[in-house]
């Protein structure tokens, strides 16, 4: 065996080469995971941004509703009255008066109004599930101003105290 002080021998080199191998490979893991959360996180602020939208405009748009019906068995057929439905993960807020307002990434939403008689007077309150297509999910109320039990003179065409559906549709005032 010679005894060659002047470099490194070829054992010596491929073990250099398998360790730096894996060190590689380790930290090429780590980064594709960072990637992977990076990209998720941004589907979830996406999808929770899509879902918080969608509440918030129903809120606006319901709060001062009248002659709120839910569970229409067909949505994209009604007219002479607003309409609220799903349609391709997009929620479809169908005014009829033809201003239409869409927000996408929605895959489903539960309606349900009931009767809240917590306060001094009982009024009706539209409880709404959106569940965005990445699977977040808000739960929000709406008390209907419009429709006091005391004394309320709208129409409300649900079979009251509780129905529950997957649209509806109603006026405005």
């Amino acid at each position: 065996m010679l005894l060659n002080k002047k470099g490194f021998s070829i054992v010596e080199v491929l073990i250099g080469m398998a360790l730096l191998s894996i060190i590689v490979l380790i930290v090429f893991n780590f980064l594709g995971f960072g990637l992977d959360v990076f990209n998720k996180t941004g589907e979830m602020i996406d999808d929770q941004a899509m879902v918080r939208l969608a509440a918030n405009t129903l809120s606006d748009e319901l709060r001062t509703s009248q002659n709120i019906t839910v569970g229409v068995a067909s949505p994209e057929t009604v007219t002479g009255i607003s309409v609220i439905y799903i349609d391709s993960d997009s929620l479809v807020i169908d005014r009829d008066g033809g201003q239409d307002i869409g927000v996408s990434g929605i895959s489903s939403i539960t309606f349900t109004v009931d009767e809240d008689d917590d306060t001094a007077e009982t009024y009706l309150k539209l409880d709404f599930t959106i569940t965005g297509v990445n699977g977040f999910v808000v739960d929000s109320s709406v008390y209907l101003s419009n429709y006091n039990i005391g004394g309320y003179t709208e129409t409300f065409s649900s079979d009251f105290p509780t129905t529950t559906g997957s649209n509806l549709t109603y006026d405005k005032p």
